[in-house]
């Protein structure tokens, strides 16, 4: 609902600028026929009722096409500014926007709340101004139960006190009873022109616009002045088609009926709603218009009409422009970041802006989210290097992005507040952001991992750049001075990541989510295991995979009240073993250790196994298995998947089983590790005697 409110503001606000101006113009064609000037009125319901338009280069609007008054995110700016068009205006109410608190955990911005009421209180307006009309009518209705019928649609009632019209899709008009043979054939001639040019429905359609827009002052004004233009006309026409003079027994009539209270809400059209002085007095001066003012002034109106209606065009576009609908960019968790690291293309407090091959993405630093993404092979701008290599700059607010690949003459303009993408000339963007420098000279890179080859430089001396430990999307992180922001996480973006499980493996008393990416499991890549916090960004991944280097297991462990990750990894290779378990919590993403063990031995007979050693390690091994859960598991070369009972996975030292001739039935694990420590080592005295 917050961006809907968001919209309507924004088309209020431009419409503002247009009501101004026809109120100017109005005033311009003072001696010309009403008509025109009511006429005029459908560019402001135009600019109310529409929010979008073409582009002219006579426009008469202030600001550029690509931009609305109101961002949409302007609730999740650190420092909010609107785009007016007028630098005063934009200046003032930018300033008294109310911004975010700095403290540590206040990260919503009272935008956000402001909107939301606001919302609701725009909502509540439109249901109160619709109630009273419906009411209105309804109550209207009542008192005319006893209007009987003269003719046709008209109908006499002894309980008015003002002709008007009633209904929409069969209008009837009432008169009061006792007007003489004169009167009601001008008040007649008067309501049947409104009937015949719609203006019934025109009016209604009107009051909906106003319970749209309610809250600005400027549209009630337009309503006033647009029902005044209405009436005017009206009145004009009645005088230009009855052949004689009728304006002093019309003035009287008018006067005489102006007692009565006016009916402000959509309907109906009674005949002294409006301005009685002024349609009195317009009635007494109205001479037949000459032609040349006639022509003039339809040649203005037509003008200032597609003045208004049209949003200015950008500079250097004077050929036709293609829109396109932007597509949302796709990628895999695990997918590769590219030959070239991702660039750094913008950033402020608020937002920041990157792209790859795998296209450009808008991330908000205050909701941790990305906020908009853009596919970039769908427009051909997806090359970061050779011919083909597509130049990105971000204009000075960072709103809007253009896409020039070097190969060709036109370009790209991305909105990010509206989401539209348009093709055009290319031009060099003129307010380009200028805010980049040598990652090189803010931080030694050879210590840091992979980054950005540019970082932006902040007024206060802080520094952002990109880094990723490894080479895989996931990693990706966008850091500024000790704050570090995972870009992408697999809940969000990864639709072949399964949740699992939930769990408080950090102890702060709220779940993490357990996730497994099975992307690349045709492919015989490692399985990712993935752990986010509740914002939904990635902490902590392990990779398991099915190949003997890879194997690995990973448990969830419930020790004294407390959840932990126990780590099992028994790992042997040609005879030779290093059995290990780590029973861990994580702090911050940081693995921090509460228990573990290590075990190593050689079943080839080389040397002395330690039975009494390795059962008690055994035994440690499950009495923590014991109470855990699966949630991954490749040891053997197969996939198993939790939750599941750990049960299966306790150990026993399944090599024991290769030969099963050596041991009783009753023999327990010690025995059984004795036995074949026996067998083994003379096996291999026998073999080196050979």
């Amino acid at each position: 609902m917050s961006e809907l409110f968001l919209t309507i503001l924004n088309m209020s606000l431009t419409a503002s600028y247009v009501i101004l101006l026809v109120i100017l113009v109005r005033l311009l064609l003072k001696k010309s026929p009403k008509y025109i000037s009511y006429a005029l009125w459908s560019v402001v319901a135009f600019r109310l009722i529409i929010p979008f338009s073409f582009e002219n280069k006579f426009s008469l609007m202030p600001r550029n096409t690509n931009a609305v008054p109101i961002p949409h995110d302007i609730i999740y700016q650190q420092n909010p500014r609107i785009d007016s068009g007028i630098e005063a205006v934009d200046s003032y109410v930018s300033k008294s926007l109310p911004v975010p608190a700095s403290t540590a955990g206040a990260s919503v911005n009272p935008l956000q709340i402001y909107t939301e009421i606001g919302s609701y209180i725009w909502v509540l307006g439109i249901i109160a101004l619709l109630v009273y009309s419906i009411v209105s009518i309804l109550i209207l209705k009542r008192q005319l139960k006893s209007a009987q019928l003269i003719e046709k649609n008209i109908f006499e009632a002894d309980n008015l006190k003002t002709p008007f019209i009633l209904g929409l899709i069969k209008p009837r008009i009432y008169l009061p009873v006792g007007l003489n043979t004169e009167e009601r054939s001008y008040i007649l001639h008067h309501e049947q022109t409104h009937i015949h040019r719609k203006d019934h429905i025109i009016k209604m359609l009107a009051f909906l616009i106003v319970s749209m827009h309610w809250f600005n002052p400027l549209v009630w004004i337009a309503f006033i002045l647009m029902s005044a233009d209405m009436e005017l006309s009206c009145d004009e026409k009645v005088l230009k088609e009855t052949a004689e003079n009728i304006k002093k027994p019309y003035a009287n009539s008018l006067l005489s009926f102006a007692a009565t209270r006016h009916i402000l809400n959509g309907s109906p059209l009674a005949f002294v709603e409006g301005n009685i002085k002024g349609r009195i007095k317009n009635v007494l001066n109205y001479k037949s218009p000459k032609v040349w003012i006639i022509v003039i002034s339809i040649i203005i109106v037509i003008s200032v009409g597609i003045g208004l209606i049209a949003n200015p065009k950008a500079k250097g576009t004077d050929v036709h422009n293609n829109y396109f609908e932007p597509i949302t960019a796709e990628w895999s968790y695990d997918q590769n970041l590219g030959t070239d690291f991702p660039f750094l293309d913008y950033a402020s407090d608020e937002i920041v802006i990157f792209h790859g091959y795998f296209g450009l993405f808008v991330y908000n630093l205050n909701i941790h989210q990305t906020i908009r993404s853009l596919d970039l092979e769908s427009i051909g701008c997806q090359w970061t290097q050779g011919d083909n290599y597509c130049d990105v700059s971000v204009s000075a607010d960072g709103n809007t992005v253009q896409l020039h690949p070097y190969s060709s003459e036109s370009m790209y303009v991305y909105s990010i507040s509206d989401n539209t993408l348009i093709e055009m000339p290319y031009l060099l963007m003129e307010e380009r952001f200028d805010g980049l420098i040598s990652t090189t000279d803010v931080v030694d890179v050879d210590k840091m991992g992979n980054c950005s080859s540019e970082a932006v430089k902040f007024d206060n001396g802080e520094f952002g750049y990109l880094q990723a430990y490894d080479w895989d999307i996931g990693a990706l992180t966008y850091v500024r001075d000790d704050m570090a922001f995972r870009l992408f996480n697999v809940t969000a973006s990864n639709p072949v990541a399964e949740l699992i499980y939930n769990a408080d493996v950090d102890g702060n008393g709220q779940q993490e989510s357990i996730f497994i990416d099975k992307s690349q499991i045709d492919n015989n890549m490692p399985l990712v295991l993935s752990i986010c916090n509740s914002d939904g960004d990635k902490i902590w991944s392990k990779g398991f995979s099915d190949s003997h280097v890879g194997w690995g297991s990973l448990f969830l462990c419930e020790l004294d009240g407390k959840q932990y990750l126990l780590d099992y990894d028994p790992y042997m290779g040609q005879g030779y073993a290093e059995y290990t378990y780590t029973l861990f919590t994580l702090d911050e993403g940081r693995e921090k250790i509460y228990r573990s063990n290590y075990l190593e031995f050689d079943i080839n007979g080389v040397a002395e196994l330690n039975p009494p050693k390795m059962t008690a390690f055994a035994d440690e091994v499950n009495e923590l298995l014991e109470k855990s859960i699966l949630l991954i598991s490749t040891v053997g070369g197969e996939y198993y998947y939790g939750p599941a009972s750990a049960e299966t996975f306790f150990e026993r030292y399944s090599w024991l089983d290769l030969t099963p001739e050596l041991y009783d039935s009753n023999d327990n694990l010690e025995m059984k590790l004795k036995k074949y420590n026996e067998y083994a080592v003379e096996n291999n005295k026998l073999w080196e005697e050979k």
